[in-house]
């Protein structure tokens, strides 16, 4: 199947709903799991947050970030250590810390310890042998964030029928009574495909492919 560019205006949509949060956005709307609040109330910590994409890292250390004037928050694009921002920094929120190698994440956890800096960061498996002795949350094993939802009604264009996320969700999850992260993956992968103008039956089976490929995600799915 193509990957050619999203139109979202074709589901009656003016973006990608579940992108991640931006720097100024909502971030009244961001649903934090307890345990994940509990975990981030009391400092020093070392938290990492694991899960797919479309699992609420970012917008989670978005919203982290965007609550404290003292947390700093930056993006890992490959294995070598970027400039990190520690002036004025009482927690690091390290994005895709998964992409760092080893030599460069043992690097950070002894900078943090030495400096007496917190650590949040997201990651598709969990870096305890790197950081050390750090609280780790499944993102999948939670309800799937409710600021989904307010950003689809956002995105809503006026006087188009746009795309039904709850209807197609019930549909697929008919058990489910709420909309929870099995059920936003697949919603996440299917949009974006349907965006990009595949069509419909195809689109859907590439999405509950995605799916199955993740064990957080397979076991709610139907046969």
């Amino acid at each position: 199947m193509g990957r050619n560019e999203a139109d979202w205006a074709a589901l009656g949509l003016t973006g990608n709903p579940f992108e991640n949060v931006l720097p100024g956005e909502h971030l009244d709307w961001v649903d934090v799991p307890a345990p994940v609040r509990a975990a981030l109330a009391h400092r020093p910590f070392v938290v990492e947050l694991v899960g797919e994409k479309g699992a609420g890292k970012t917008t989670t250390l978005r919203w982290y970030a965007g609550h404290h004037a003292d947390a700093r928050y930056a993006y890992c694009a490959g294995a070598d250590l970027p400039p990190l921002p520690w002036e004025g920094a009482q927690v690091l929120c390290l994005d895709e810390a998964n992409n760092l190698s080893r030599d460069a994440l043992e690097a950070v956890a002894r900078e943090a310890r030495t400096r007496g800096v917190s650590l949040l960061v997201s990651t598709h498996w969990t870096l305890a042998e790197a950081l050390g002795r750090v609280q780790s949350f499944a993102l999948g094993r939670f309800t799937a964030l409710s600021w989904v939802d307010k950003r689809v009604a956002a995105a809503s264009l006026t006087g188009r029928a746009r795309f039904d996320f709850d209807a197609v969700a019930h549909a697929l999850f008919p058990r489910v009574s709420r909309v929870n992260y099995a059920l936003l993956r697949v919603l996440y992968e299917l949009a974006e495909n349907l965006a990009r103008g595949i069509e419909a039956h195809d689109a859907l089976d590439d999405a509950l492919a995605r799916a199955r490929e993740d064990e957080t995600v397979a076991p709610f799915l139907q046969p």
